[in-house]
């Protein structure tokens, strides 16, 4: 509690005193005094060793205390070096993203006269197929129905030989 026995402040000492003699008369007065007497003496002590319980707290030195203080500070010092690094290592991740960027653009470049190209080259192959396609596709047809036409003579023949 850092109480002492002798208290810190002057109204306290006072009181500390005026108990300690009225402490003292007290068996006086109850033995040799009138009752009133008797009660008021003892009642000082009682109110002084009141007073001296609630007495004002110690005064303080007026050396504050550092170490909490510097714990803290360290505290605080870890946790920036902890931001720091984690802002170095964004900053690398970062800058390595930045040179992926810039080399897929570079690629990109590079690529895309040769895609275009191609494109061209493998829409005029498409073309061209079509074309052809086209082309047979009337005489493929032509030819199916013909061959249509000669299946059903010959299924007709094929009918009439077998029905005789």
């Amino acid at each position: 509690m850092g109480r002492r026995f002798y208290p810190y402040s002057t109204i306290d000492r006072t009181f500390f005193w005026i108990g300690l003699v009225a402490a003292i008369l007290a068996p006086a007065a109850w033995l040799w005094g009138p009752l009133l007497l008797a009660q008021i003496v003892t009642s000082i002590p009682i109110g002084s060793l009141a007073m001296y319980i609630w007495q004002d707290p110690p005064e303080s030195t007026g050396a504050p205390d550092y170490s909490g203080i510097l714990g803290e500070v360290a505290n605080i010092a870890a946790t920036l070096e902890g931001i720091r690094q984690f802002l170095d290592s964004e900053r690398k991740r970062i800058s390595e993203a930045e040179l992926t960027i810039a080399r897929l653009k570079a690629d990109q470049q590079v690529l895309e006269p040769v895609v275009k190209t191609q494109r061209d080259t493998v829409n005029a192959i498409l073309s061209a197929h079509a074309r052809a396609q086209a082309q047979g596709l009337w005489k493929e047809r032509a030819l199916s129905f013909a061959l249509g036409v000669l299946a059903s003579m010959i299924a007709a023949v094929v009918h009439d030989l077998l029905r005789n």
